[in-house]
This record gives structure tokens, sequence and C-alpha cells, in this order.
């Protein structure tokens, strides 16, 4: 797990249990950032189009996904 030290710096701590960055990056604090930032970016008019596209793409890779023949155990 990676710990801020004294120094101002970080450091890998040793508590036994590793740990990922990326652990906590879905808490609710974290997503209302995430979703204010893309609303200043995108705008207010531009930001529902991307989600319905975003939304599509991810359908439409999904459906390719089950269209694929599962691999033969024998060959």
């Amino acid at each position: 797990m990676i710990v801020r030290s004294g120094g101002g710096g970080f450091r890998l701590s040793d508590k036994g249990k590793e740990s990922c960055m990326l652990d906590n990056l879905f808490q609710p604090m974290h997503l209302l950032v995430i979703g204010f930032i893309a609303l200043l970016v995108f705008g207010p008019k531009k930001l529902p189009e991307l989600g319905k596209s975003l939304g599509e793409g991810i359908r439409t890779f999904r459906e390719s996904l089950k269209e694929q023949d599962p691999p033969k155990p024998g060959a």
C-alpha cells in the first residue's frame, strides 16, 4: 500500500496486504468530482450525447462477446 511519508513523498507500506492505487477510485465523492469535471469540460448540452454514445458502445461490445463461438475443447 502506498502511504504518505513524513518528507512529503510517498512510500510503500508494510501492512501485509498489497493495494492498488485505483482501489478507492469509485467512492461517491470521487465520482462526484469526476462528474463535475466532465460537466465543466464538455458542458451540459454535450454530456447526455456522450453518455448515450458510451452506453451504445458498451452494449455493442457486450453483444459482440456473446456472438463469438466458444472454443472447442478437443481442437
